[in-house]
């Protein structure tokens, strides 16, 4: 926790830092017509282009080439991470089983060239950088959401479950964490949230014709009465994106900004309580918890699904 809590901490401070540098570089002038119409003609990032207009032409190049070399860290990352998943849904039998197959150096060549694929198919719905920016930021923060509801539902499940850390208030850190979240999703605006859903909606589609066609697998196998609560919770956010501010937001204008959050916070209370009533019961969550432990068992073969394990 604490490494976790120091990474975002030090980008909090460097991106406020930034902020507040550009904001008092601005002359009021620049700002005759409002925050909406603020333009630099010719460049790429506000920053560079107050180098650019000091004369301080040195900072700007270095700002430029920061940009392209920065997101190489988190690419290669995403990158290495992201086959390992795949190949680890193929070992668990929720993804086709080609996609564990290995090359000579141990790589899951298959998972990287779907990785490469699906990252390619981002870059074409997207007609600027900045949507795909909130785009990306929105798939991760919907991911994210799915933790508080993770450890609210193991905290009732699995009580006395060894951990290495505790979270202190966890209902309350939970709670205010799923809210924000779903804050955030609202604040991305209605187009980016409306293409989200229709990403979601192929996905669903394309996974339930492959579980039954090609596994031949009942629906009942998927644990779907587990996650009633999601297609509602999706459908929820829409709505009140497509009923949020009209402008850069692109929503029907029908209620405003303020109002908005206070109906995703109200929204979220009920999502939340009907994720965690509708979780797994204890010995089901007992079972998942003796799968993993077994895949970090050496020597030991685990089974392809928690559901293979017998239970207690």
């Amino acid at each position: 926790p604490i490494a976790l809590i120091s990474s975002v901490l030090i980008a909090m401070l460097v991106y406020v830092g930034l902020q507040i540098s550009f904001i008092t570089a601005l002359r009021p002038g620049e700002l005759s017509d409002g925050w909406t119409h603020l333009r630099f003609s010719g460049m790429f990032g506000p920053l560079a282009a107050i180098a650019m207009a000091v004369g301080a032409f040195w900072w700007a190049v270095l700002l430029y080439v920061d940009a392209l070399i920065s997101p190489l860290g988190t690419a290669f990352i995403y990158v290495t991470s992201s086959p390992r998943i795949i190949m680890a849904a193929g070992e668990m039998g929720t993804a086709p089983k080609q996609v564990i197959k290995l090359s000579r150096q141990g790589v899951p060549w298959v998972g990287l060239v779907v990785t490469y694929l699906v990252g390619v198919l981002f870059f074409f719905p997207f007609p600027s950088w900045q949507k795909l920016v909130s785009a990306v930021s929105l798939v991760a923060v919907l991911s994210f959401s799915i933790g508080p509801v993770i450890l609210l539902r193991l905290r009732i499940t699995l009580p006395q479950a060894p951990r290495p850390f505790r979270l202190r208030a966890a209902g309350l850190i939970s709670t205010v964490a799923f809210i924000v979240s779903n804050w955030i999703i609202y604040w991305t605006g209605y187009g980016t949230v409306q293409w989200m859903l229709g990403a979601v909606f192929v996905y669903i589609v394309a996974y339930l014709s492959w579980h039954l066609a090609v596994r031949r697998r009942p629906l009942a196998d998927l644990e779907w009465r587990h996650a009633w609560w999601i297609p509602p919770y999706l459908a929820g956010m829409w709505l009140i994106s497509y009923l949020g501010p009209a402008g850069p937001m692109g929503g029907t204008g029908a209620i405003g900004f303020f109002t908005g959050m206070w109906l995703i916070a109200g929204f979220s209370l009920v999502v939340l309580w009907a994720a965690i009533a509708s979780g797994q019961g204890s010995q089901a969550a007992q079972r998942c918890a003796e799968f993993v432990k077994n895949l970090g068992s050496s020597g030991v073969e685990s089974p392809r699904r928690p559901q293979d394990l017998e239970a207690p």
